[in-house]
């Protein structure tokens, strides 16, 4: 189970807001399948359906999370107006081993934030616990 504090929830859609129409990505640090910290990354692709996170900010934010002796827990992104769930585009972009991947939506009519484990082409979805403890960490 991921847990995530409601303001790096809130964090993570107001990037998704500020992009929109485009597709936001970043990645979520922490410990123990806790959020410590949102990094916001620039999407290379500026598309409405497709990201790729800019290569300079994703060394940068990684030397920050093991600076400060956190895991990079999750990639990040949203759907802007499709359904929070992997794309087979993200599911083929996970070359190296199992990946963690946290999908927002900006569409109300849906559950807005979900989790997935994707590993050699397979998702499994799994459970998320927003908790109201404060973020630390920056990005």
């Amino acid at each position: 189970m991921l847990r995530i504090p409601r303001e790096a929830v809130e964090r993570i859609f107001d990037h998704a807001r500020a992009v929109a129409p485009e597709e936001a990505c970043g990645i979520l640090a922490g410990k123990d399948d806790t959020v410590t910290g949102v990094h916001e990354a620039e999407n290379t692709l500026h598309s409405p359906v497709e990201y790729f996170m800019n290569p300079r900010d994703q060394l940068r934010i990684m030397n920050e999370i093991f600076d400060q002796d956190l895991d990079d827990l999750a990639y990040y992104h949203s759907h802007p107006a499709s359904e929070p769930y992997p794309s087979a585009t993200d599911v083929r972009r996970v070359v190296l081993g199992r990946a963690r991947l946290v999908i927002v939506t900006l569409r109300e009519d849906m559950t807005r934030l979900r989790s997935f484990f994707v590993e050699d082409g397979t998702i499994e979805e799994e459970s998320v616990e927003i908790i109201d403890k404060k973020e630390s960490g920056s990005g």
